[in-house]
């Protein structure tokens, strides 16, 4: 059976047989001006492989093991490793704290759990039902090995209403929990020929190769199964630039020596104040293919700043966890520089209609026919996790699969997003569930009831801030008491930045929370 890992097997012997010269498969990745080559990078996975082996972990077997790791060299090394040794990668950002850790690891039945072990101080996993059997030391980064001790993985996934059988026919690889169409974290499974189809679909549009060095700025956990293993499947060096100076990821656009970035607004806006600031011309090298914008809108604004800056248009891309990349902007120009693009090769895009409720709350659209989007194509997810549902069960009788996003076709079929059609907060592309936060507030003692919307932000794209029925004065008048409660039980991003107090939260007819 095809495996992600020996897919990157198979393109690493093939690279090396072409050139004879280059035994060591060319650059894999570049950390902090150090380089890793795919010989070296293949040799620090099956290390890996080999710890998870020992532990208990085999091929066919499917072990769901939680990932959680910073953004480098090792992490991508640990990644491969679990792949190769018959792991299903559940994965976690390193922003992650224990208690919904925890909750992850429950709710997936996972029997391994790998951590960084920089990390174990903030997200470890409950002692009482997982033994630390070992570490994973790898291209500089350790990570601490933890088995599940315990009833049965089948009794435990039979709890949680996994069906095991069919959760292994799919030859899964990875598990992502995201908002699925409702703003409810379900799970997004994929299996390795989904990744296959949707690397390739995507690759249709950047025509990456082993010449290209990607300038990358985001959160792995968060982008692994579609651009970091396109990348890896397609030969080309990652250079690391998570958290790096905007002067030298400038200096590398402008010499060449990166050919493609993939990152957000934020960042490009964070280029084009340099250059505004500088006093000397900048440029970007005519080697860059694309400098690709994704995880939250491009506005206008940076789209124009950057343009004015440096000559050059952004591409925004549309990603969706269930879907990959269905649209990137290959070519903006004129009046589509907001757009997405066209459909990437294999895909269809269409508008649905949506009720007049929706409909009246759009701002933005003009004459166009705004509804929800809905997309058709290779790699679309094989099923959500919990709880489990088929991919087919969850798909329209003609195999689309509504986004939950808001927007319209123009007349040369590029499509540009207008919204969403549920409540979900993108937070430089991490995204934030009302409902969760909600349901943090809702726990407190002294509040009645809330609701958590997005404010927009220069910088971060959207912030969550809440509205809340205080049961009492005392917690009215203490937004640092509820900061820290709040920050007990979620990630530092999806802490509320303002609490208002209000006598009641607006209904719709039905009794739904107007949002």
């Amino acid at each position: 059976m095809r495996t992600l890992h020996s897919d990157i097997m198979a393109a690493f012997e093939s690279r090396i047989s072409r050139d004879s010269s280059s035994s060591d498969g060319g650059v894999a990745i570049i950390e902090s001006g150090n380089s890793v080559t795919y010989a070296e990078l293949l040799r620090e996975s099956a290390a890996a492989a080999a710890v998870l082996n020992d532990a208990g972990m085999s091929l066919d077997a499917y072990a769901r093991t939680a990932l959680l790791g910073g953004d480098s060299a090792g992490y991508i090394a640990t990644a491969l490793g679990i792949m190769a040794a018959g792991g299903v990668i559940v994965s976690s950002g390193v922003e992650t704290p224990s208690c919904e850790f925890n909750e992850l690891l429950a709710k997936t039945a996972a029997e391994f759990a790998v951590v960084e072990t920089a990390s174990l101080a903030k997200t470890a996993p409950d002692s009482a039902k997982f033994a630390r059997i070992g570490e994973i030391r790898t291209l500089g980064v350790c990570f601490a090995v933890f088995k599940r001790i315990g009833p049965s993985i089948g009794e435990l996934a039979k709890a949680v209403g996994i069906d095991e059988s069919e959760f292994k026919v799919l030859n899964p690889a990875f598990i992502r929990f995201s908002s699925g169409t409702t703003g409810d974290s379900k799970g997004v499974v994929l299996s390795s020929e989904t990744i296959l189809e949707r690397t390739e679909a995507a690759n249709s549009a950047f025509n990456l190769d082993e010449t290209d060095t990607i300038l990358w700025t985001l959160p792995m956990a968060h982008h692994f199964a579609a651009t970091i293993m396109l990348f890896l499947r397609k030969g080309c060096a990652i250079d690391i630039a998570v958290g790096a100076n905007p002067d030298s990821m400038l200096a590398k656009l402008a010499d060449g020596s990166a050919t493609f970035a993939y990152s957000t607004p934020y960042h490009y806006a964070k280029l084009a104040a340099i250059a505004e600031k500088s006093k000397i011309p900048v440029s970007i090298s005519d080697r860059v293919k694309f400098l690709v914008t994704t995880a939250m809108p491009l506005t206008e604004d940076v789209s124009a700043r950057f343009a004015e800056a440096f000559g050059r248009d952004l591409n925004q891309a549309y990603g969706i966890i269930e879907c990959g990349l269905p649209c990137v902007n290959t070519a903006p120009s004129g009046d589509d520089l907001l757009s997405m693009g066209l459909p990437t090769a294999g895909f269809a895009v269409e508008i649905s209609r949506v009720d007049e409720e929706t409909r009246a709350s759009e701002e933005r659209g003009g004459d166009h026919d705004v509804g929800e989007v809905l997309v058709k194509g290779p790699g679309l997810f094989d099923a959500y996790f919990s709880p489990w549902l088929m991919a087919c069960e969850v798909l329209d009788e003609r195999g689309f699969f509504r986004t939950g996003d808001l927007g319209f076709l123009d007349p040369a079929g590029k499509l540009h997003l207008t919204g969403r059609s549920n409540s979900v907060i993108n937070f430089l592309g991490l995204k934030i569930f009302p409902e969760k936060v909600e349901s943090v507030l809702n726990s407190h003692p002294d509040i009645r009831e809330s609701r958590v919307s997005a404010s927009s932000h220069d910088d971060f794209g959207e912030i969550p801030i809440a509205e809340f029925v205080p049961e009492n004065e005392c917690v009215a008048s203490n937004p640092v008491e509820l900061t820290r409660f709040c920050s007990a039980r979620l990630a530092v991003h999806e802490v509320p930045q303002e609490f208002t107090p209000v006598e009641s939260i607006p209904k719709t007819p039905s009794g739904k929370i107007k949002r």
